[in-house]
């Protein structure tokens, strides 16, 4: 059985909020950026397992009473998650909140702002100043959930995010607090977790990596265990599978990614440079799931 709705979701999600850009392989890359959030390269959504891939920008942390641009570089610099609403917008919160399975996330990319945690995820353009914020109406992935608070709730922050006015970032640098202000005098206090590239100093380079359903024996320091087999997918500018690479043994964890056994996954990869090296390990990298691409469940063979 495949999985339709989730190449369509995560393609979709794909487009509305993340800049790919592409690498050559799983241990070194190449490749060209892509143009923004609305042309990412990305494969298509029919078979994505038949033959036929942004920058971040990397903000310093914010001291108390920092300079303005110091802000505006902590507000890309982290991902935010909503803890409180006070105000008019308090009780719908208070009401869909018993629903959220992990923190309403905030993200701003200096052009986009993602919101993550409900339902589906909502995309709008933003404009930020000193003090001020605007947020153009959120665009959104078609999932439904069964959860209808939780329905309702993504419904009503996408409809108050609009009415945003101010914005303000206080606190300590490895845990800086942002507090919005809206029209209708309401306040939401988020707290700041570092992005992956605040984390690892670098942003992203961005690759496709297919996961075989079954995982194979792998020696590491002496010991015997089980690795992932993965090869490496190429796209073209039109999000056409035009190659793989040899099928290989994957020694690395993948951050995000849990392989269920008989299924056939594509990723989309965010991998990182390994600051400094870890013990042990031979790859420089650090990957970090950023979409799942597509799902297929695949038959065992018979003997």
């Amino acid at each position: 059985m495949r999985y339709g709705f989730h190449a369509m979701l995560a393609a979709l999600c794909c487009g509305m909020l993340t800049a790919c850009a592409t690498g050559a392989g799983v241990a070194g890359a190449t490749g060209a950026p892509g143009n923004g959030p609305a042309q990412p390269a990305q494969p298509p959504q029919r078979d994505l397992f038949a033959q036929a891939g942004s920058s971040g920008h990397v903000g310093a942390p914010l001291a108390h009473g920092a300079a303005p641009a110091q802000a505006m570089d902590a507000l890309t610099a982290f991902h935010w998650q909503l803890r409180t609403v006070t105000g008019r917008d308090g009780a719908w919160f208070s009401r869909g909140q018993r629903a959220l399975r992990a923190p309403v996330q905030l993200r701003f990319d200096g052009q986009y702002l993602g919101v993550s945690g409900l339902c589906n995820l909502l995309s709008a353009t933003y404009l930020a100043g000193p003090d001020q914020l605007r947020v153009d109406v959120p665009m959104q992935t078609k999932k439904a959930c069964a959860d209808q608070r939780l329905m309702t709730l993504e419904q009503q922050l996408g409809a108050a995010l609009p009415q945003v006015r101010s914005w303000r970032i206080s606190g300590p640098a490895h845990a800086p607090q942002l507090r919005l202000e809206f029209a209708n005098g309401s306040q939401w206090q988020l707290e700041g977790a570092p992005t992956h590239a605040t984390r690892h100093g670098a942003a992203p380079q961005t690759i496709f990596l297919e996961v075989a359903p079954r995982t194979r024996p792998c020696s590491e320091a002496g010991r015997t265990r089980q690795c992932l087999e993965v090869r490496r997918v190429e796209f073209d500018a039109q999000g056409l599978r035009q190659s793989s690479g040899p099928w290989e043994l994957f020694h690395e964890p993948i951050e995000g990614f849990t392989h269920e056994p008989g299924v056939r996954s594509l990723l989309r990869i965010h991998r990182y440079p390994a600051r400094g090296g870890r013990p042990g390990v031979a790859s420089p990298y650090v990957y970090v799931l950023d979409e799942t691409v597509g799902t297929e469940w695949v038959q065992p063979q018979r003997p």
